[in-house]
């Protein structure tokens, strides 16, 4: 099975995610490389550096750091996946004046493009979005409630993206304004995402975190997630690796 995911950029995509799984038993069989040159290959991608490529893999997996080695692809950052049973230990009211809000407005889409690139402009690799673009390429089973924002004195200034899917609820972005960082903005964000995610059901909520983000870690931590993993997101520029000569 293979998959790929072009992110929205300005001005036209550059950017594209590959994901290739192949069961164990056909391995090493060269399924995987033409499952990869099926998807990352299309349009001229690979083999442009002016394209990059990305991917996450299992940091424990053993078949698949050769392969990715062999794709031409290098560790960019180490991904903690954290998760929670939900409802799990009370959920202490943050300690915030930050009002969370649905996901509304004439400007809604913009507003979380905006928040979005200046929460991650110092963030390597990050993925700049494009108010169209992002509206447009929204997954098929998004609803409103997927989004929401923290408003201070008028103004958005965090916003929380999440999915549900039959495993339970995953967070997939938080982003809050660099000038009102530590004033419980993301903690309200999160707390009101995974009161949410019990009012549909849910029992599990899992997101992903990079290593070195040790504020995210300490919120996290304080909400009662645990880390139940580490991943390893890979990144390559289009141009193609050069083949290894057979001896």
């Amino acid at each position: 099975m293979a998959y790929r995911f072009d992110p929205p950029r300005p001005g036209g995509g550059s950017y594209r995610a590959a994901f290739v799984v192949v069961h164990p038993r056909f391995r090493r069989k060269g399924v995987g490389r033409a499952l990869y040159d099926a998807i990352a290959g299309a349009d001229g991608v690979d083999g442009d550096p002016g394209w990059y490529l990305t991917s996450t893999i299992d940091e424990s997996s053993a078949a698949a750091w050769p392969f990715a080695r062999a794709l031409g692809f290098k560790k960019a950052q180490s991904l903690l996946v954290m998760e929670r049973e939900l409802p799990g230990r009370p959920l202490h009211e943050p300690d915030s004046d930050a009002r969370i809000e649905r996901f509304l407005g004439a400007t809604a889409w913009q507003d979380w493009a905006d928040i979005h690139n200046s929460a991650f402009q110092d963030v390597p690799f990050a993925v700049r979005h494009d108010a169209d673009a992002l509206e447009g390429n929204r997954p098929d089973d998004f609803r409103p409630e997927h989004v929401r924002f923290a408003k201070l004195g008028g103004k958005r200034v965090g916003y929380l993206f999440l999915r549900e899917t039959t495993a339970g609820g995953y967070v997939e972005s938080i982003g809050v304004l660099p000038d009102v960082r530590g004033q419980g903005v993301g903690t309200a964000l999160l707390v009101s995402a995974l009161e949410y995610l019990v009012d549909r059901g849910h029992r599990t909520v899992a997101l992903t975190v990079d290593e070195g983000n040790s504020a995210a870690l300490k919120m996290y931590a304080r909400l009662g997630f645990d880390e139940t993993s580490r991943r390893a997101h890979l990144m390559r520029n289009g141009k193609a690796p050069r083949k290894r000569r057979r001896a």
